[in-house]
């Protein structure tokens, strides 16, 4: 961070992988067994993992959401560094499916409960805000189109169900991200409400 620009990415990056990724494997491993007994004893070690990698992914876009409502606050706008997808066409766009992991993810809440009950197993349920998180996120991707003309941060369109930050709250805000960015540790995040 400058005094005339923010990073696109404030480092949380270095503690997430993918959920669809990780999810996938699970599922190719799940194939594998060959009793419906194994494969619900396996899905049941396999659980804890995937609520795990599950919560930290839809962390990582809370802390995103977070970070873009504390740099929209910018005055005057600052140039928004690092940022892969700035000036990318909307045909280039299209061929990189910026939604996937999302519409994955929002797949991935319909189809818990199936598994759940598929592999006879008891599991924690998915809390509201995380499947708010990723609905609110999914949204701030389309409004600025994976970010293809966010060249500032004046050029960010916050969703308007996200609540306007005071003065007030930037330093705690700003404070809870270092954190974050240091340790990965996003459920923290959560103690600042923005929806």
């Amino acid at each position: 961070m400058t005094s005339n620009s923010v990073p696109f990415d404030p480092g949380y990056a270095k503690h997430i992988t993918s959920f669809m990724y990780f999810n996938e494997q699970v599922k190719i491993a799940l194939r594998t067994m060959k009793t419906p007994q194994q494969r619900s004893f396996k899905y049941k070690q396999f659980l804890p993992q995937i609520i795990d990698v599950l919560k930290r992914e839809i962390g990582f876009y809370y802390g995103c959401l977070l970070w873009a409502s504390y740099i929209s606050c910018e005055n005057p706008s600052k140039e928004i560094t690092d940022n892969s997808f700035y000036g990318k066409s909307k045909e280039e766009l299209e061929q990189y499916d910026y939604l996937q992991e999302v519409n994955y993810l929002l797949d991935f809440f319909t189809q818990y409960p199936k598994d759940l009950a598929y592999y006879r197993v008891n599991g924690t349920q998915i809390e509201e805000k995380y499947i708010k998180t990723v609905e609110i996120y999914k949204e701030f991707l389309i409004e600025n189109e994976s970010f293809i003309n966010v060249k500032n941060t004046s050029d960010l369109k916050i969703p308007t169900k996200i609540k306007t930050l005071s003065t007030k709250e930037l330093p705690m805000l700003k404070a809870l991200i270092d954190l974050t960015v240091n340790d990965g540790n996003f459920e923290r995040l959560f103690e600042f409400e923005i929806f």
